[in-house]
């Protein structure tokens, strides 16, 4: 039986979060708008969750 938070009708974990607070990768950036979900502990990352050495996946510094 899924928990529901204060907000009417809105799912949450057994942590108490909602599907739209988690962020998997704890990167700052929640996992429905974390287009780099696996991104490494402590690296810096952009508002889309993805960090240089992920966006520069060729190695080629661009």
């Amino acid at each position: 039986m899924p928990l529901y938070s204060a907000t009417p009708g809105l799912e949450i974990d057994a942590n108490g979060c909602a599907e739209d607070e988690i962020d998997t990768d704890d990167d700052g950036v929640v996992d429905q708008r974390d287009q780099c979900p696996d991104t490494n502990a402590g690296e810096i990352v952009n508002k889309k969750g993805c960090s240089e050495a992920q966006i520069d996946e060729d190695a080629t510094g661009r």
